[in-house]
């Protein structure tokens, strides 16, 4: 039965009415349902007919599903803004692929070859782990990007981003009604002496009707006087990072309400003594827990060995509701901006060891539901011939948990879920057809592990060697690139 199919039931009229769900008080039925998953909901509404009206018109009946966030929408959308008639597809079409996904050795439907570069390096140019929606990714050039899709039928289509990226990250924010927002530092070719926020609204088409190129509703801009390398937004707030690079010599962390123009520049608390040796890396705004997630470099005092910490810093900066900007432009200069300036207070900080079988866990099969990842790494290593190990830093009731995520001598692959919904693979190693994949996903809702074990199709041409990109559960899409042959690096999407 699918499932748009209305179902109906019979009863002989001489037999004794039965309770069942359909005449249950609602209130008993909610109770039944409580802590429901998709796969339950699905079944009540095939075999129910006031259950099915439910699905095809209640939004709260499927709110109500404890996995809701892990079910694939179109791009662009969420639960609020989806057509709620759709919703009893989209939740059947989830637990058919998880069914499909769930099978031992698993074989994919088809396989589509959807980009190609030359070089070696082009395998960083094709980001399919940014864009949260079905398909769609990044193709990267030097000094722009343009958006595409990995679907047949569409794969000719484009919508290019504009000149001047310079961010190796682009932090993405889904709207609703078909709209996400893209959030990128860029240079301005125009002034170059210009630095930029740049927050791109981009209208993505309805992927049931005929291929269309998604477009820039909206652009809004923060210009800046001094270099910045990354930029993370969270509405209204911006924080602004500059590390230092040959180029550049300062390094500075800066906060800035959008709607009020007010910023503040963040200091590193400075030593009791001796001058700064720590260098900024990298650092962001986290997407729960109001922290700011920073990554150091310096040197041991006592190894004179290089080793990065990871920071947890308190937010320096209150939001009310009449700050959050809406879906108004807004165009900042730099000489609209008022800034203060504050010491950074840190509440946490870990300091990456070298691996250890001994000293560092590997991942549990669950965690907490209070904790909430902050920071992915790959553990330093004395030696270039040791297998690479990675892991993944936690917060859970005020403590910083780590553990190993990935290794390259397990035939499991832990994946990282991204915002795309794309498990990310770190490049480990490479695969050779006919081996059997063993990958485990981490639910970011549930903090369990899921394991899959899949296949690959023997009709890819010119097969030998291969690499995980990534694996998409919701859709049950499988990313793959082929070893470079010395002449173009082949991508491919495997549906399964």
């Amino acid at each position: 039965m699918n499932g748009d199919t209305i179902p109906h039931s019979t009863q002989h009229p001489n037999m004794e009415p039965k309770a069942t769900l359909l005449t249950l008080p609602p209130e008993v039925t909610s109770i039944i349902l409580q802590d429901a998953k998709l796969s339950d909901l699905v079944n009540v509404a095939q075999t129910c007919y006031r259950f099915y009206h439910e699905g095809k018109t209640s939004r709260e009946f499927w709110m109500q599903a404890i996995d809701i966030d892990a079910m694939a929408l179109p791009t662009g959308h969420t639960l609020k803004t989806v057509p709620v008639d759709r919703l009893y597809s989209f939740a059947a079409r989830f637990v058919s692929v998880s069914i499909a996904l769930n099978v031992e050795g698993a074989k994919p439907q088809s396989a589509l070859h959807y980009a190609h570069g030359v070089g070696m390096t082009n395998v960083e140019n094709v980001d399919i782990h940014t864009l949260p929606g079905d398909s769609w990714y990044i193709e990267r050039e030097t000094n722009r990007a343009t958006i595409k899709r990995a679907w047949p039928g569409w794969t000719h289509i484009s919508c290019d981003l504009g000149a001047g990226i310079i961010a190796p990250k682009i932090d993405t924010e889904v709207i609703g009604g078909g709209d996400v927002m893209l959030h990128m530092a860029s240079k301005d070719y125009k002034d170059p002496l210009n630095w930029m926020f740049r927050a791109l609204t981009i209208g993505f088409p309805d992927e049931r009707e005929d291929a269309a190129a998604p477009v820039i509703k909206r652009e809004q801009r923060v210009v800046l006087s001094q270099p910045i390398h990354q930029v993370s937004f969270r509405n209204p707030f911006l924080l602004v990072c500059a590390i230092r690079t040959f180029g550049n010599r300062e390094e500075f962390l800066r906060v800035l309400n959008v709607t009020t123009k007010c910023g503040i520049i963040l200091h590193f608390p400075k030593p009791d003594f001796g001058p700064p040796l720590r260098t900024m890396l990298e650092a962001s705004l986290s997407k729960k827990g109001r922290k700011i997630v920073i990554l150091t470099q310096d040197i041991d005092p006592e190894t004179y060995n290089m080793k990065q910490t990871l920071h947890l810093a308190e937010f320096p900066l209150e939001p009310s509701e009449s700050d959050v900007v809406e879906s108004q432009d807004f165009h900042i200069e730099s000489s609209d901006i008022e800034w203060s300036e504050r010491d950074l207070k840190i509440t946490h900080s870990y300091t990456i060891p070298e691996w250890s079988q001994d000293t560092v866990p590997t991942l549990p099969a669950g965690l907490p539901d209070a904790a909430v990842k902050f920071h992915s790494f790959r553990f330093p290593q004395k030696f270039s011939r040791h297998p690479v190990h990675f892991g993944s830093v936690y917060l859970c009731d005020d403590k910083l948990l780590a553990f190993e995520t990935h290794e390259s001598r397990r035939e499991t692959h832990i994946l990282d879920v991204t915002e795309s919904q794309v498990s990310r693979c770190m490049p480990i190693r490479w695969r050779k057809p006919g081996d059997r994949l063993a990958i485990s996903v981490l639910d970011t809702q549930t903090k369990k592990l899921v394991d899959y074990h899949l296949e690959l199709p023997v009709t890819i041409p010119d097969i030998n060697e291969y690499e995980v990109s990534g694996l998409d559960p919701s859709r049950g899409r499988l990313w793959i690139s082929l070893k470079w042959d010395g002449s173009e690096r082949k991508y491919f999407a495997l549906q399964y």
